[in-house]
């Protein structure tokens, strides 16, 4: 959904429609990801995703065996899965950070000196 949005918001240069689309949806795809990020953070430093990111059980599923019970391998385990739940979380935590704060940097109006070259750009031409 991210990059239909992200598409949108690139033909928006060159149509309106599209470019208010694309902000429309921008702003609830922010609030959408900034739930998930606070529901993942609910999830995993809670009482129990604590003791499941201390747990060595495994999580790989390879199929069934014979008696129709799950077969596992011993890959990937759940302090695995807690360690790399964590560091998507940092990533993700630091786009929006840095995705909210060049939405103030871009829209910051000029300064004194960007306005009076601007205007004699303008009288120029």
């Amino acid at each position: 959904m991210l990059g239909v949005n992200n598409l949108c918001l690139s033909v928006g240069a060159y149509n309106l429609h599209a470019r208010m689309t694309g902000l429309c949806c921008a702003c609830c795809l922010g609030c959408i990801n900034f739930a998930a990020l606070i529901t993942t953070a609910v999830f995993r430093f809670n009482s129990m995703g604590k003791l499941a990111a201390l747990s060595k059980t495994s999580t790989m599923y390879e199929g069934t065996t014979g008696t129709g019970e799950p077969d596992l391998s011993d890959k990937t385990i759940y302090s695995d899965d807690a360690s790399m739940i964590l560091a998507l979380w940092i990533v993700q935590l630091a786009a929006c950070i840095c995705g909210c704060c060049i939405g103030a940097v871009l829209n910051k109006p000029p300064s004194q000196e960007e306005l009076a070259r601007a205007m004699q750009a303008a009288s120029e031409q």
